[in-house]
Order: C-alpha cells, then sequence, then structure tokens
C-alpha cells in the first residue's frame, strides 16, 4: 500500500523502499507460516484477486498492488473500497475497476493500458515481472503524470512527510 513506499535518495539517484513487512516478520517468528494456502494477510483495496482467494502467490502479486497504487495516484481513488474489508476483497475478486480514464481524463490511454495489464485479474495475463512492468512505464514521465494527477495539487502535500531519515519521502497518505 502506499504508506508503505518511500523515495530515498542516495547519490542523487531515488530508489524505491518498501517498509512495514509486518507480515514477513510475523512469519519468521516461526510460530506460523503465514504463506500457507487459504491465508489472507494483506490490505484488500491493494490485494491481488489470487491473495484475496488466499491461494499462494508470487511477484505478480506485487504487481497487482503496484498497478493499484499507480490507479490510486492517478485518479485519487482505490480500484476497490467499501467499508466492509470483506465486501471489498469480493470485488476484488468479481469486479473490474472503473477505467482510470473515466476517473481522469487526462491520463494518457497507453498508461492507462498499462494499469490495466498490471491490474489482471489472471496472474498470467499481468506483467510477469517487475522489470517488465518498469520498461512499461518508462515512456511516461513522472513530473508530466504528477501535473494530470486529480491529487497532485490538493493531496501531495499531505502525502509527503519527513521521516527519519531526511533522504527519504513518504509516498502514501499522512494518517
Amino acid at each position: 500500500k502506499p504508506e508503505n513506499v518511500f523515495l530515498v535518495t542516495h547519490d542523487g539517484a531515488i530508489t524505491v523502499k518498501v517498509i512495514d513487512f509486518g507480515i514477513s516478520k510475523a512469519a519468521e517468528g516461526g510460530k506460523t507460516n503465514l504463506t500457507n494456502t487459504g491465508m489472507i494477510m494483506g490490505t484488500p483495496s491493494y490485494m491481488s484477486p489470487e491473495q484475496a482467494r488466499g491461494d499462494r502467490v508470487d511477484a505478480r502479486a506485487d504487481i497487482y498492488a503496484v498497478g493499484a497504487m499507480i490507479y490510486f495516484a492517478l485518479t485519487g481513488k482505490k480500484p476497490f473500497e467499501t467499508d466492509d474489508p470483506a465486501s471489498t476483497l469480493s470485488l476484488v475478486l468479481t469486479e473490474e475497476p472503473d477505467r482510470p480514464r473515466k476517473l481522469n481524463p487526462e491520463i494518457p490511454e497507453a498508461l492507462e493500458l498499462v494499469i490495466q495489464k498490471a491490474m489482471a485479474k489472471d496472474a498470467s495475463d499481468r506483467y510477469q515481472t517487475m522489470e517488465e512492468l518498469d520498461q512499461a512505464l518508462q515512456p511516461f514521465d513522472v513530473e508530466a503524470i504528477a501535473m494530470t494527477s486529480p491529487i497532485s495539487q490538493s493531496v501531495m502535500p499531505t502525502m509527503v512527510s519527513k521521516p527519519a531519515d531526511p533522504n527519504a519521502k513518504k509516498i502514501g497518505r499522512a494518517h
């Protein structure tokens, strides 16, 4: 989820860092294997269908989550969200989110297609590696995307916090 993603600048290069590995830390405790089939762990709005079903997951579940975060960043709306986590999971399993361009017509159609492929219901229809997703996103300039985002001017100031690392910028909503 966006609250767990930071951009860190080191030697002039920006690196994405993911924090809050609560699930994997719990698994390291040895008392429970949280990766078993049938276990559902995560944030429903960013959860892949296979994860929502409790199936085994691989890197393609992360690709889905990145697609959902891009969707949110560009539309200001989570792909699926209700007041009830179980209802959100049901939507993840059975519905397609609104097309991003329906919510923000300024999104380039080619970028919309990248988001939709990243969020395909069937993992085999998604990008198979983060490298493939990264290549698909390369044509889109980050500054241009920020300018078209409906949340860039109103929400972005509240989305950036100052964590302990002075070189890190938090991506996600400040709580």
